[in-house]
């Protein structure tokens, strides 16, 4: 975690003073996601990564990037990320989603 905090941008979710949640970004890329279990299916995950979303489309990037793991791969899908390769054994279902840019 301390070379995620280095070297990406990494956000917290707490409740009562304790990290129960966090998303690691690098660019346009989700490095990773994690919620506490037992905390899963309550918005935590879905709110870390609209707020990187966010992040990310404000850095001018046009697509997020990310490789999905076999479990968390319909979390992703039913926020708009659709396969853009086969899965990888060692890294997962390489995803993307592609924001919509604003004609100025």
């Amino acid at each position: 975690m301390q070379i995620a905090i280095e070297e990406h941008q990494v956000c917290v979710i707490e409740v009562e003073e304790q990290v129960v949640g966090w998303i690691e970004y690098d660019r346009n890329q989700i490095k990773g996601l994690y919620v506490q279990p037992e905390l899963a299916c309550q918005g935590i995950g879905s709110q870390l990564l609209a707020d990187a979303e966010k992040r990310i489309e404000s850095d001018g990037y046009t697509s997020i990037l990310l490789h999905a793991s076999l479990n968390a791969e319909q979390f992703y899908v039913n926020r708009g990320y659709k396969p853009v390769s086969e899965r990888s054994p060692s890294l997962g279902l390489a995803m993307a989603k592609y924001l919509e840019v604003e004609n100025v």
